[in-house]
């Protein structure tokens, strides 16, 4: 669950990668800001494990995203593979209008909530 621990756990990946934690009915949502590139993408899955805590559902927003490239692709889905043996589902949500293309070409539409 979201809480003091798990904000406290992802400080360290906030200075990298802008997010934030919170619970939305029975998903745990990964807010991410700003742009997520090749130089902060690869502290996703990392921090996404970190903030899972006995969660079953994680969403990934992205309603705040400026600019996304395939390194934050390849994030979302090396979190996907490190909760699936878990039992935990990931999603993404609030895709960018200018980034669903780039799910589309690279087949990722099942991800979309």
């Amino acid at each position: 669950m979201a809480n003091a621990i798990s904000e406290r756990v992802l400080r360290p990946y906030s200075e990298w990668l802008p997010l934030d934690v919170s619970i939305d009915g029975e998903h745990l949502v990964v807010a991410l800001r700003g742009e997520i590139d090749a130089g902060n993408a690869h502290v996703l899955p990392t921090a996404v494990a970190a903030a899972v805590n006995g969660d079953r559902s994680v969403r990934i927003d992205l309603s705040d995203v400026t600019f996304l490239d395939s390194s934050c692709l390849r994030a979302i889905l090396m979190s996907e593979a490190m909760l699936a043996p878990e039992g935990v589902t990931l999603k993404v949500r609030n895709v960018p209008a200018s980034s669903y293309q780039t799910f589309a070409i690279a087949g990722l539409l099942y991800l979309i909530e």
